[in-house]
């Protein structure tokens, strides 16, 4: 929602935001949102996580259920004649159009496009349109199987509580990118104007939508396996929740339960993390850990001495770390980025945390670690995503 208006009262709910909509208070008290992969606000649940209210959804937006918000499909404000408010326009989810004509004329190689009043180039299934000009891809889709089963009607169903963590995690981490990324691209164009000069150019500048879109080359699918990490990687001490596939994937297996990831955005940020890795490398070639060189002592997970978790991190296993046990590079570790003795592909999804939130320990290994992030990450986004 970064850079569209939003609602902060309407007089009968208060409405709380931090990267995007959390929740809204009235004179009962506080409910939260809990969206889909589109946005669309699927539930409403109290402090104490029980749903007040629920809703559901044709592909186009006609509404079941969900009395208690005006906020509802794609996550936009609904008035009380059902018509969604886009900003620049209104749709009308009954007929599956916008009320209004477009004022864009279109793009001739995209003859869908050319159509002024269509919504989202009738792809309402993957796309969102918040401005009421653009047709936006979703960032997220959920999967059950893997790449090579999808639809497997053996693996789980996501749980919407599931759903709604990879969510949070998407949107921080897309927010991330783009603060990153709108702050180096200000560096380098104030370097190469000069201070004066720079006031009278067009700064660079992204949306976290587009930002993502651009590292990873498209929407991030989550999969839930129906098969346990020891199963996947046949062996028994691989006690894995999920793992990264590509730039654009990553596998949840079995054993994670809902009762642990549902509760823990950080994990999928984790995973991301391994996925920007491989975005870097799929782009340039450049392997994120060449960076991180033998015999520092901050890259060595054996810090045996640090006892729960590693030091540095803003806290321990299961909360701002997801990985133990990797072999510490600078005894054991290679570069090949297929040898599992290398930990540094795990430290840097655990830093990749701390980045996004810009939470670390306040300590000798934290101070390094932030450095490190804080000055690397801009440039291979910057880098990666280009002019």
């Amino acid at each position: 929602a970064a850079g569209l208006a939003q609602v902060l009262d309407d007089g009968t709910n208060a409405y709380l935001y931090g990267r995007d909509r959390i929740a809204q208070e009235d004179t009962n008290g506080m409910l939260y949102f809990i969206p889909d992969a589109l946005g669309s606000v699927r539930k409403l649940v109290d402090a104490n996580g029980d749903v007040v209210n629920a809703a559901s959804y044709s592909p186009y937006g006609e509404t079941s259920g969900m009395a208690e918000t005006s906020y509802g499909f794609t996550g936009e404000w609904t008035d009380a004649m059902g018509l969604v408010n886009l900003r620049t326009r209104y749709y009308a989810p009954g007929d599956g159009r916008f009320v209004s004509r477009d004022t864009w004329k279109g793009d001739y190689n995209n003859p869908l496009s050319l159509n002024k009043w269509g919504y989202v180039e009738g792809n309402p299934i993957t796309r969102i349109d918040p401005s009421g000009r653009t047709s936006l891809i979703s960032l997220v889709k959920f999967n059950s199987g893997d790449i090579n089963n999808p639809n497997d009607p053996n693996a789980p169903q996501w749980d919407y509580r599931e759903k709604a963590a990879a969510n949070r995690a998407v949107f921080d981490v897309a927010s991330a990118y783009a603060e990153a990324y709108n702050l180096e691209m200000f560096r380098r164009d104030r370097a190469k104007c000069g201070p004066e000069l720079y006031l009278l150019t067009t700064s660079h500048k992204l949306s976290p939508y587009e930002a993502f879109l651009r590292i990873h080359g498209g929407s991030m699918t989550f999969w839930r396996l129906g098969r346990t990490s020891q199963s996947y990687y046949s062996n028994s001490n691989a006690n894995y929740w999920g793992m990264s596939a590509g730039k654009q994937d990553i596998y949840v297996f079995s054993n994670a339960t809902t009762d642990k990831i549902a509760t823990r955005p950080r994990f999928f940020v984790h995973e991301i993390g391994h996925s920007f890795e491989k975005a870097i490398h799929a782009n340039s070639g450049f392997w994120i850990r060449s960076e991180m060189q033998a015999g520092t002592e901050y890259w060595d997970k054996a810090m045996y001495w640090r006892s729960p978790g590693y030091g540095g991190f803003a806290g321990g296993f299961l909360d701002w770390q997801f990985s133990k046990d990797e072999g510490p590079y600078d005894t054991k570790g290679t570069e090949d980025y297929d040898d599992d003795t290398d930990g540094r592909g795990e430290i840097f999804a655990d830093m990749f945390i701390g980045w996004v939130y810009n939470q670390w320990e306040d300590s000798l290994l934290g101070y390094p670690r932030s450095d490190f992030m804080d000055h690397h990450m801009p440039i291979w986004i910057a880098d990666a995503i280009g002019e």
